[in-house]
């Protein structure tokens, strides 16, 4: 079990807190990555954030509490404070927090269909 292994590996006796941690490091969730691919997706992720394809809705929650110019920036802090909310809303999702995502669907005039005549008239004109 986590808290025999956490017992054998440690050179002291584990405290309540490092025991709470290890437990909740290795809660199998279906679907829920490691706190560090969970870091990395959320790096690794684009706009509009929303439409994305996460591994798990948490994650996007997670990130989106934290701050996407935070876990972006080179700050070192900012591994640590995603790791704190991921915690925090992984205690959430333990209890029965249903995490979803709204996607966003772009407007008609977002989605205007490509004008090829438009585009040739500009190719002459600018030579290209």
């Amino acid at each position: 079990m986590v808290a025999d292994e956490l017992i054998l590996k440690s050179p002291y006796m584990p405290t309540i807190n490092e025991m709470l941690k290890n437990c909740m490091d290795h809660k199998d969730i279906n679907g829920l990555p490691s706190i560090r691919d969970a870091y990395n997706e959320c790096r690794k992720s684009f706009s509009p954030r929303q439409n994305f394809e996460w591994s798990h809705p948490m994650i996007y929650h997670v990130g989106r509490e934290v701050g996407w110019s935070k876990i972006n920036s080179s700050d070192t802090n900012s591994f640590n404070e995603f790791k704190n909310q991921f915690y925090r809303f992984k205690k959430e999702l333990l209890k029965g927090k249903n995490f979803k995502i709204s996607k966003i669907v772009p407007s008609e005039e977002k989605r205007k269909k490509f004008n090829k005549n438009l585009f040739e008239e500009l190719r002459e004109k600018y030579k290209i």
